[in-house]
């Protein structure tokens, strides 16, 4: 009879645990839905984790890893696209004047290639640090924009180049000529 009762009880105790448990396995199927409409929502608004840009370009440096915490207006990567052009530094107080539309020689090593000076930026900037001389101080010169011209093979990105123009001592001597003209005149 001890027996029959201890059985009746496991049975009675072990029907209320599935009741507790079907119940649990609800509202679990519940969590467990809203947890996947939130990924799914999460997805679709990430775009299961593509990255898209409004511009066709190189990736040249990625700014975090995969998987790290970015803050909101934190740098992801880096893309440079085009066109293309040379950010070039001009020094200010020469004898010489450079206006948009001059042509210009873009040099990097033995290659040469053409351009056109596209704006002279009215201001100075700061030299990149490579270009700064040790124990001086910071050297500032106006910041000029140069295009390629079409249809030529283009130097790699960052390279470093040299400009010059193809008709320095033209302009050289006209720039005398005209300064010597004005103290002359006396204007």
């Amino acid at each position: 009879m001890e027996s029959e009762f201890r059985s009746r009880e496991d049975f009675e105790k072990l029907k209320a645990e599935r009741r507790a448990v079907s119940e649990e396995v609800g509202i679990l199927n519940s969590v467990l839905a809203e947890a996947q409409s939130a990924l799914s929502d999460l997805r679709r608004i990430y775009d299961d984790g593509r990255l898209r840009i409004s511009i066709n370009g190189i990736v040249s440096r990625l700014a975090a890893d995969k998987g790290a915490v970015v803050r909101a207006g934190e740098p992801l990567l880096e893309v440079y696209g085009s066109p293309h052009y040379v950010l070039a530094y001009l020094p200010t107080g020469g004898l010489y004047t450079v206006a948009a539309g001059d042509p210009v020689e873009i040099s990097t090593g033995l290659r040469t290639v053409r351009g056109t000076i596209e704006r002279v930026e009215p201001f100075a900037a700061a030299l990149p640090r490579e270009f700064q001389r040790s124990f001086t101080p910071v050297e500032r010169q106006q910041v000029i924009r140069v295009e390629f011209a079409p249809d030529i093979d283009l130097p790699p990105l960052f390279t470093k180049v040299q400009l010059r123009s193809p008709s320095v001592p033209q302009q050289w001597i006209a720039g005398l000529w005209d300064k010597s003209r004005r103290l002359v005149s006396g204007g």
